[in-house]
């Protein structure tokens, strides 16, 4: 049982589409020798050379499936460097980035996080192939906000499928029903869509 005095910890982690911050390259300097090993095995997995494309800023350049591995890896790194100086009593990820949460909580080895994370992807575009669909993130508005500009452009396809917080929201739908949608929505006003 935890004191209502003691330190609480929480490591948490996110998922695909995330812009670097700019301060990867120095923390990955640092903690360079625990994290060199998960570089490797990850970039082998993906067959890309992720430290390469970090050091020369290309990373964003990545697609999803590709830097998903990049960002899986220095989660876990950046867990592993953080859980030398705190011991955290939970850990969470924001879509893809479960992974590195249960890697994080010693649920699942690297290896095994890499197939997970692999595994998804591949799942996700396998079921979307040959469709004429599509999905995208609004962040900023909220579920009413996005009802109305539903409602006001006339969408008939268009859903929210996740509501990762009162103002971001996941939609799906036909290609070109989501990408007017997206594109209304960043004219109204959200931060990114």
């Amino acid at each position: 049982m935890h004191s209502l005095f003691e330190k609480r910890s929480a490591l948490i982690f996110p998922g695909v589409g995330v812009r670097l911050s700019g301060a990867e390259i120095e923390f990955f300097k640092t903690h360079r020798a625990s994290m060199n090993s998960l570089f490797n095995e990850a970039s082998s997995y993906c067959k890309e050379n992720l430290e390469a494309l970090l050091f020369e800023n290309k990373i964003d350049e990545l697609p999803d499936e590709k830097k998903q591995f990049f960002t899986f890896a220095f989660s876990c790194g950046a867990a592993d460097a953080a859980k030398k100086v705190i011991k955290p009593t939970a850990a969470a990820g924001y879509s893809f980035g479960i992974y590195a949460a249960l890697y994080s909580a010693g649920v699942c080895s690297f290896s095994d996080g890499l197939f997970l994370v692999d595994k998804a992807a591949t799942i996700m575009k396998e079921a979307s192939e040959n469709t004429n669909s599509g999905m995208g993130i609004v962040v900023g508005l909220t579920r009413e906000d996005i009802d109305f500009v539903m409602a006001d452009l006339s969408l008939s396809t268009v859903l929210v499928t996740n509501v990762n917080h009162a103002h971001c929201h996941v939609v799906s739908g036909l290609s070109q029903e989501i990408n007017l949608f997206l594109t209304e929505t960043a004219a109204r006003g959200a931060f990114k869509s």
